[in-house]
């Protein structure tokens, strides 16, 4: 990471990075490994499917990750301009993207309706990268952003793409989520964990084992402090996640109630918004711990920093 020592002098490299919207709060790992493979020498071109919300632009980072996006959806009339010269030049590569975007498109009028964009969208960065010259397009997660990136490679075989496997969203619904078809034609995926590539592998063919590699996410520990626990000081628990189903609070809340039922004095600070904020405060509510409780709300990358520095855990 930044910081660490000095830079490889080497002839850069260039890769776009895709996702499905860029910058975004909650994955703001997403813009420190841009800035680590920049700091490497690696040159980065971020694109985004969608543009991002106003909470994702807290933050100086944010905001200057943003500038520098391009984004392949600004409303479905611009979308369909760029669909037209990409098909009055490229006839038979366009009409190739939109088979292939049928092809990877689970049953459905919706989801076929949905993928017919995304071959919009693949076209248009398609274009794009080969105007800048870009050879290889990375993206995270096997959502809608892996379906463009995927279909782009369609449009020109010449631009190769890989991607990133989280999980373990991507194992709630390996046949919607189309994993098999994602993962199989890339020339590399990244698994963060020995559990997802053992889960990719499991849904593809013995032939694209070779291509998974597992490279774990790594934070800089000198960014990240947390505060000495003194004895008799009160612990100060920090989570910062969004407030959503999968990020498993509840079970946080029940394992804070156990500490509480112990005598052990503690307060939990939750730092982050989303959809389940009020079922969550409900949650806390009910485990007897409200009082002790603390929902921060969304706050910038660069404040997190401050919030750790005041959490023991």
């Amino acid at each position: 990471m930044p910081g660490c020592g000095e830079a490889a002098a080497r002839p850069a490299l260039r890769v776009a990075y895709l996702n499905s919207r860029y910058p975004s709060l909650s994955h703001t790992f997403i813009e420190r490994e841009i800035r680590a493979l920049r700091f490497r020498g690696i040159e980065v071109h971020p694109c985004s499917v969608r543009p991002p919300g106003a909470h994702d632009l807290l933050g100086g980072r944010n905001r200057e990750a943003a500038a520098e996006t391009y984004t392949l959806f600004e409303g479905k009339v611009r979308l369909l301009r760029h669909a037209a010269l990409a098909a009055a030049r490229h006839p038979w590569r366009f009409l190739r993207t939109q088979l292939a975007a049928q092809a990877l498109a689970p049953p459905g009028a919706k989801a076929r309706a949905k993928h017919a964009w995304y071959a919009l969208e693949a076209a248009r960065l398609a274009r794009e990268l080969a105007r800048r010259g870009v050879r290889h397009v990375h993206v995270h997660m096997a959502n809608n952003g892996a379906a463009v990136g995927l279909l782009a490679s369609v449009f020109d075989p010449a631009l190769g793409y890989s991607l990133t496997i989280h999980g373990s969203e991507e194992f709630f619904n390996i046949e919607s989520v189309r994993l098999r078809q994602k993962t199989a034609p890339a020339r590399f995926v990244r698994c963060v964990s020995e559990f997802t590539r053992s889960q990719v592998m499991a849904w593809t063919p013995t032939a694209a084992w070779q291509r998974y590699h597992v490279v774990r996410c790594g934070i800089d520990l000198a960014e990240f402090p947390l505060a000495p626990l003194a004895s008799g000081d009160e612990l100060r628990l920090l989570v910062v996640a969004r407030l959503d189903p999968i990020k498993g609070l509840t079970v946080l809340f029940e394992a804070c109630r156990l500490l509480q039922d112990s005598g052990v004095r503690w307060r939990l600070e939750v730092v982050g918004d989303g959809p389940m904020r009020g079922e969550f405060e409900n949650a806390a509510a009910r485990a007897g711990i409200a009082a002790q409780v603390a929902f921060t709300g969304a706050v910038a990358a660069e404040r997190i920093r401050e919030h750790l520095e005041r959490a023991h855990v």
